[in-house]
C-alpha cells in the first residue's frame, strides 16, 4: 500500500499519466538537470503520441534518488509485476 501512495503522490507532483510512469525507465531520469523524460517506445506511445520533458521538484528528486538506491535490480523505478491493477486504485482515490 506506501507503494501506491507513493505512486499517487509521484503522479500528484509531476503531472504524468498512469502509463508515462509505468513505462518510465531510469534512462528517463536526469537527476543532474532534474528533468524527468516521457518518452514512445516500442510498448507504449504517450496520449498525445508527443514526447516531453518534465522538471522535478527536490522531493520528487529525492524519492527518485532513494528508489534507485534501494534497486537492487534495473528494474523501472516503477514496476507493478503483472496482476496487479493500479488504474482503478488512482480512479477510486483521486481527490479533486
Amino acid at each position: 500500500e506506501q507503494e501506491l501512495k507513493e505512486l499517487f503522490l509521484f503522479a500528484a507532483l509531476t503531472g504524468l499519466r498512469i502509463g508515462e510512469i509505468l513505462n518510465l525507465t531510469w534512462n528517463n531520469i536526469d537527476f543532474q538537470k532534474q528533468l524527468i523524460s516521457v518518452a514512445n517506445s516500442d510498448n507504449f506511445t504517450t496520449k498525445t503520441g508527443k514526447e516531453r520533458v518534465v522538471p522535478m521538484n527536490n522531493l520528487i528528486g529525492k524519492l527518485l534518488q532513494q528508489k534507485r538506491l534501494n534497486n537492487s535490480t534495473d528494474l523501472p523505478p516503477y514496476y507493478v509485476p503483472t496482476g496487479i491493477i493500479v488504474n482503478s486504485f488512482f480512479r477510486s482515490n483521486w481527490l479533486i
